[in-house]
């Protein structure tokens, strides 16, 4: 939180950038560096979780993901904050590993309501009314995530409440597997 740490707000690079995403002004060279963290970050935490066997091999699965999902804005402003990170790393994902079937869509996960909330646990059941997925993925013959890798994207996880409950939707309507990559994590 910016209370917390005035200075790291101030003057960090990477905070700097991650700021400008949320205020919707991003710069292109900006975007190619968060995407480029994204990436890196998401090869090391499946290589970790592949030591363990849960993945299996990390190329494979890097290979499997083609649709990439982003948390949505309240009146999709497609500008800023997640879109436009997972849209980016859907094009670093086909540039670093020679691919062309991974594709970013930013009409599957819905943002209907805006529930405010004073606790951390009422975000939990505040996000039960806020997001929900697009009518096309709820039927099985037009849904581009039925058995599929869902990569989803989100720009800063606060409570968690917000990408556990759209993982669990895209889980619902058909995902085979959600990993889920945030650029940042806040600590209350």
């Amino acid at each position: 939180p910016k209370w917390n740490y005035p200075n790291k707000w101030e003057n960090d690079p990477l905070t700097r950038i991650i700021i400008l995403n949320k205020n919707g002004n991003l710069y292109e060279n900006s975007l190619e560096i968060l995407s480029d963290l994204l990436y890196e970050t998401l090869e090391q935490k499946i290589a970790a979780s592949s030591a363990s066997s849960f993945y299996g091999d990390v190329s494979k699965l890097l290979d499997n993901i083609e649709v990439v999902v982003s948390i949505p804005n309240l009146n999709r402003e497609l500008h800023k904050c997640a879109p436009p990170l997972a849209k980016a790393l859907a094009v670093m994902i086909c540039k670093k590993r020679n691919r062309k079937n991974c594709h970013f869509h930013d009409d599957v996960l819905l943002r209907v309501a805006k529930t405010t909330t004073r606790w951390k646990t009422d975000q939990h059941e505040a996000v039960k009314n806020d997001y929900d997925v697009a009518e096309y993925i709820k039927t099985d013959e037009n849904s581009i995530i039925k058995d599929q890798i869902v990569l989803l994207i989100d720009d800063i996880r606060t409570s968690g409440a917000t990408t556990e409950f759209c993982a669990d939707l895209l889980r619902k309507y058909g995902a085979k597997q959600v990993i889920i990559l945030c650029l940042t994590q806040t600590h209350q």
